[in-house]
């Protein structure tokens, strides 16, 4: 018992050194070689993502990173900076000593008869493919190695015949190999390939000394991509805004619209560079109004003035028109505020008077001479290019004295 220990102890640790050798290699190789970062192309593609049947080789890998731009009516082109950092990824091996679970099964025959995918009646040229299929935690590349040492020559009877043939594999071929197959995937790899089928089965601890793959991930540089973009066709009134974002991630930019106002076609014009192709919504309007009261004098009665913020000369079609909506209300402790009247003014140019004494003075119960009310507005656009005819939110005025 003691000898096999050694045996494997000194198996483990002369792949280990052979794996450092190698991690090391790479290390100077790399160190070796001025990268240029200042372009995104010439870096290596994004690794796949990581599963049961791959693990990463040594790869470049950016943080994406996004910015928000909010535009305006005014703004035709925008222009934003993003900073992503780059790492090199890359998997080392660590000797450790892993405690596990293992489902053990009495050696019945039958035993192995799960679903290897057809590896044992494969052709040579697709063995390797087959291998990966069948067992978690082998990957393509890794696969043709394990077929190569010829450690499932002959498909393994039982668990323990299984779990030996993945230490010769391991011995070869490194990269983790028994960790992932035995102790990771190991009761996936134990029911899917017949071995959990035993009449008597038992739940054992199990510790081991083996290989563990460690992901590292190292800081190279930071990438600073300009983006610029063109604006066609987008309207926007004054009080109207909308956001578009820039995305990169180290190899790729992108951006995205969001807004109620344009739909937008995204047209790349560079790496960085895009031009967005704006057709315009009709919106429900926003409340742009400004509402401005005007006490009575000796000469006037008293007026509100209102102004729409988002009225521009000829911007808007001949047929448009903007109507104001108002209800004055007398506020009320511990209940609803009454309603006491309401109203509607067509606005000339963005512009309108309401003579609010002839509205204070109407309704079943008028607001008398040192009365507390206020005023709630919204408006209506018709027959306009930027806005359906559905009524904007409705606003409140601070309070009022008569």
């Amino acid at each position: 018992m003691c000898v096999a220990v050694s045996v494997a102890l000194f198996s483990q640790f002369a792949v280990s050194a052979e794996i450092e050798k190698s991690v090391l290699k790479a290390e100077n190789a790399f160190n070796n070689v001025e990268m240029d970062f200042s372009a995104v192309i010439p870096l290596p593609a994004k690794p796949a993502a990581y599963s049961a049947n791959s693990y990463s080789e040594d790869v470049y890998t950016g943080d994406p990173r996004s910015v928000t731009i909010e535009r305006h009516n005014s703004d035709k082109e925008l222009s934003t900076v993003v900073d992503v950092p780059i790492y090199k990824v890359y998997t080392t091996y660590e000797l450790v000593t892993v405690s596990y679970e293992e489902l053990v099964c009495s050696d019945i025959a039958g035993d192995g008869k799960g679903n290897w995918h057809g590896f044992y009646n494969a052709p040579s040229r697709t063995k390797a493919q087959k291998l990966a299929d069948a067992v978690a935690g082998i990957g393509e590349k890794t696969a043709q190695c394990v077929v190569n040492s010829n450690a499932f020559n002959s498909k393994p009877r039982t668990w323990r015949e299984f779990k030996s043939a993945m230490k010769r594999a391991d011995s070869d071929c490194g990269k983790g190999l028994y960790y992932r197959t035995v102790v990771q995937y190991g009761k996936q790899n134990a029911e899917n390939l017949g071995y959990a089928g035993g009449v008597d089965c038992v739940v054992n601890e199990t510790v081991e000394l083996i290989l563990k793959p460690v992901e590292k991930k190292d800081y190279v540089k930071t990438i600073s991509l300009n983006f610029k973009i063109l604006i066609d066709n987008a309207p926007l009134l004054p009080s109207e805004t909308e956001q578009v974002t820039c995305l990169f991630d180290g190899f790729k930019a992108m951006i995205e619209t969001n807004s109620r106002y344009n739909y937008y076609e995204i047209i790349r014009e560079g790496e960085s560079s895009f031009r967005l192709k704006g057709q315009r919504r009709l919106a429900s309007p926003n409340n742009s109004l400004e509402l401005e009261y005007i006490p009575q004098t000796s000469a006037n009665s008293a007026v509100i003035r209102v102004n729409d913020s988002d009225y521009i000369k000829d911007a808007d079609s001949a047929q448009a028109q903007t109507f104001v909506h108002i209800t004055v209300r007398r506020p009320k402790s511990f209940w609803f505020d009454e309603k006491v009247c309401e109203a509607d003014k067509l606005l000339q140019n963005g512009k309108g008077e309401i003579n609010i004494n002839k509205l204070l003075d109407s309704g079943k119960n008028p607001i008398k001479s040192g009365e507390k009310f206020y005023v709630e507005y919204s408006l209506v656009r018709s027959n306009s290019r930027f806005n359906n005819d559905s009524k904007s939110n409705v606003k409140d005025t601070p309070g009022f004295v008569r």
